[in-house]
Order: C-alpha cells, then structure tokens, then sequence
C-alpha cells in the first residue's frame, strides 16, 4: 500500500508538471501571436535593387576637366570592396574619393575599384596588375577576416561553410513549426545561436598557427610588396572586422585572428591600418546592410572606413598634404546633446565624450 501511494503520489505530481508545462506553452504561444500581430509581417526590402554606375567621362568628376595629373588611389579587395549591398557612390572608395577631393585648388585625386567577390588576397595579385597599369600611385588592399582562408581546399571550406548555414527542419517538424509562433521564434532562436557558434569555430580554425591558409595569406602579403616595390608604389593593408558581432572591446570574438593578419603583414615589412578600433561599441545592428542577415558593410560601415583611412593616409604623408580637408571637432547638435551623449557613452570614458583627435 505504501509503494502504492508514491507511485499515485508521484504520477500526480508528474500530472501537474505536464499541465503546468502545457500552461506555459500556450500562453507562450498566445503572447508571441499577439506580439506578432502587432509587428508589420511585411517589411520592405531597402538594399538597391537597382544599381547606378556613372558614365566614363564622369567617373571621377573632380580630375576629369583638370589640366593637372590626377593622383591615383587603387583600391584592391573582395565583396567588402565591391560595396554589396550598397550604391557604387556609397562605398568606401568612392568617399575616401570625395573627402580627398573637398580642397580647392588641390590636386585631384582619384580613387578605382579592382576587386572580385570571394576572392582574397592570394588570388587579388593578379588584380594589382590591373591596377598598376592603370597608373596608381597609391595601393590600397582591403582585407578580410576571410582572407586567411585556403582556396586550395574547396571541400573542407565547403564542409566548413555549409555547417554555418541555417537549417531547415524536416517535413513533419517544418509542418508542426510553421503552425505555432512560439515554436518558429524558438526555432529560429535555436538556429542563431548554433550559426553563432559554427562562425566563431570557423574563424578559430582558420586563425590557428600551421592553418595553411596563412601561410597563402602572407605569399599574397608579400607578392604584393614585391610588385609594390619594383613600381615604387607605396602599399597599405587594411583590415575589416566582421560587423555581426559583438564589437566591444574583450568581447569581440575574432581579436586573436586580427593579431595574427597584423603579425604577418608586420613580417612582410608592410603598412597596416587595423580598422576593429574604429568599430569598438558600434552596434552590429547600424553596420551590416541587412543586420543580422549580410554582413556586408552598410552606408554608415563604408563611410566609417572611408574616414579612417583617409586619416591613416593624412597622417603617415601618404597623399599629397594639400589634400588634407578641414576638419572641425563635435560637429552638428549630436555632440552638443548631453542626452543623446548619455545614452550611447562609452563605458571606458568618464564623461561620455570622445577624446578629441
């Protein structure tokens, strides 16, 4: 009788966690259906659908009509270059253009694009020919994290690439999913956090010491000094952070892969500008052209490039000096706003406000 009674005792309290959980679940499922019907389920596409490209003869507006021999700037890289996901005017090329265009009377500079998507420093040799001929006087090779990987080895990026693609559930479980919100949301939770994972597993096995992608890496770094060199071009390496994560200073999780690129690029006897301090407590959410979804820099990633890089170039005497545009610090009431200072201070300063440069 007694084994009786628990036995009864603990179906009853097995019962009423079943119930409880059936509870939990259905009012789960209620509220995500009411915050669902309060958010619009279609919201438009606002990536180009277009893309505009300017004639010739209209390319580079300030040097077209100039009597003066332009100076030329070539911009070498991959997707991140090629400005997906943005308008041409947009990418970081074309304003570093403008910003070194807003002197009067001083030299006229150009800026050309010589990039391919997926491709990465290794295979970008062949595009410094290209821009060579075309008469650079500067060189420019934008850098990606990605750019330590080993092309001679399509299967396992392949393998390496697919595991950091979302999954679909099967049939019976798509059919049972698509049905209640709460499991969709929890699904494609589910589904973030293990992409979230797989990228930052992709990243370190690409960043280990003795990953042959390195090693091509730095025969790129070091072909391109070389053809630098021997057309007495000076070369800057800049390298992107990846803008869908964390970007806070110790929680970034691809810090040790910039230290590696930077050593080698250092080896090589190379410039380097490492752009991850420009982006330290931005959110990811401003950064990526569709957040969340493609990485790919957004208006406001290109033209925090763009700047950066130009005061890289001012500063190490890299273009001509009476290209260097006038500057003003605090510009416009965003600085002025305390409130708006307040809300996005950054934790390392006392006041809010960013040293001056």
């Amino acid at each position: 009788m007694k084994l009786r009674g628990c036995i009864a005792g603990l179906l009853k309290r097995l019962m009423l966690a079943v119930v409880v959980l059936v509870l939990l679940l259905v009012a789960a499922e209620i509220m995500m259906r009411i915050v669902r019907a309060k958010v619009p389920r279609e919201q438009r596409f606002d990536r180009p659908m277009v893309e505009y490209h300017p004639m010739k003869g209209r390319k580079h507006p300030w040097s077209a009509a100039a009597e003066a021999t332009p100076f030329r700037v070539a911009v070498i890289g991959d997707s991140f270059t090629v400005g997906i996901g943005v308008q041409e005017d947009d990418r970081y090329a074309a304003r570093l253009e403008r910003l070194l265009n807003l002197n009067e009377g001083a030299r006229p500079a150009e800026v050309e694009v010589f990039a391919k998507s997926g491709s990465s420093a290794f295979w970008q040799v062949g595009l410094l020919d290209d821009a060579l001929e075309w008469g650079a006087d500067l060189v420019v090779l934008g850098v990606c994290l990605n750019d330590a990987e080993d092309h001679s080895k399509p299967e396992q990026l392949a393998d390496w690439r697919n595991r950091r693609m979302p999954r679909a559930p099967g049939p019976f479980a798509a059919a049972v999913i698509r049905r209640s919100a709460f499991l969709t949301w929890a699904y494609r939770q589910s589904e973030n956090i293990r992409i979230s994972g797989e990228n930052r597993r992709y990243y370190r096995r690409i960043s280990r010491t003795g990953y042959s992608g390195l090693d091509r890496f730095r025969d790129g770094i070091g072909a391109f000094r070389d053809k630098c060199a021997a057309a007495g071009k000076p070369l800057l390496v800049v390298v992107i952070p990846l803008l869908s994560d964390d970007l806070a200073p110790g929680r970034y999780p691809h810090a040790r892969l910039h230290t590696r690129l930077a050593g080698i690029v250092a080896e090589e006897g190379v410039g380097m500008l490492d752009l991850l301090p420009e982006f330290e407590w931005l959110s990811p959410g401003r950064l990526q052209a569709i957040p969340y979804v493609d990485p790919h820099p957004s208006e406001i990633a290109h033209r925090i490039i763009a700047e950066a890089i130009l005061k890289h170039l001012v500063g190490r005497n890299l273009v001509p000096g009476e290209q260097e545009p006038e500057s003003v610090y605090a510009p416009g009431e965003y600085h002025i706003n305390r409130k708006i200072q307040r809300r996005f201070r950054n934790p390392l300063e006392e006041d809010g406000r960013a040293e001056e440069p």
